[in-house]
């Protein structure tokens, strides 16, 4: 019971469609202007979307952004690289003081499958599965490895690779970490009517 009221006092992020990098971004700005938050000592990514589509390139919309990124990756990769980014120095202000600083992206570390380089704004052939995959390396690789932990910039459509160094590198005294809970409880495993609960 007292994690639950110690989690519930932590400051969060506002409710925004963060699938928008450029919400991310502004939320990412907003809390490190603030007056009242000049470090942090843990920085938790969760964002995430629960679909069955994959990328669909004739069937638009839905599972798109405004950008054409399949909204998918956009929360589980885009959104979470740029939080970290921006919010980079208010963990480093934690460390600099001599408190700990660290990073947690929740999803599914080591779950992930390979990366076609030459398809790497996936609009061709990546049913749902390979869109996961997709995703869930990316986490990976923004942590651990040295290539493509710079976002993919989409520019006039065309997404472009950066490399540099992946944020443990940038930062070898603060701790990076892209885990795997395993399926936890939310009310998208619940049945919807008390009768499918007997099922």
């Amino acid at each position: 019971m007292y994690h639950r009221a110690r989690l519930a006092s932590l400051p969060r992020a506002p409710e925004s469609r963060y699938e928008l990098v450029a919400n991310t971004r502004a939320t990412a700005s907003s809390l490190r202007a603030s007056d009242s938050l000049s470090k942090l000592n843990f920085l938790v990514v969760l964002a995430g979307l629960m679909t069955l589509k994959g990328r669909n390139e004739t069937a638009k919309g839905r599972n798109e952004t405004a950008k054409g990124l399949h909204r998918k990756m956009a929360l589980e990769y885009y959104a979470r690289w740029e939080f970290m980014r921006e919010l980079m120095l208010l963990l480093r202000n934690a460390k600099g003081v001599g408190e700990d600083a660290k990073f947690l992206s929740v999803l599914a570390t080591g779950q992930g499958g390979p990366i076609d380089f030459n398809n790497l704004d996936i609009k061709e052939g990546y049913p749902l599965p390979r869109v996961m995959e997709v995703g869930l390396t990316s986490n990976d690789i923004m942590i651990k490895v040295r290539i493509l932990s710079t976002p993919l910039i989409l520019m006039d459509s065309v997404l472009i690779m950066m490399p540099t160094q992946s944020f443990a590198e940038q930062q070898p005294n603060t701790a990076f970490t892209h885990t795997f809970p395993g399926l936890v409880c939310t009310t998208l495993i619940k049945p919807a009517h008390q009768a499918l609960a007997l099922v």
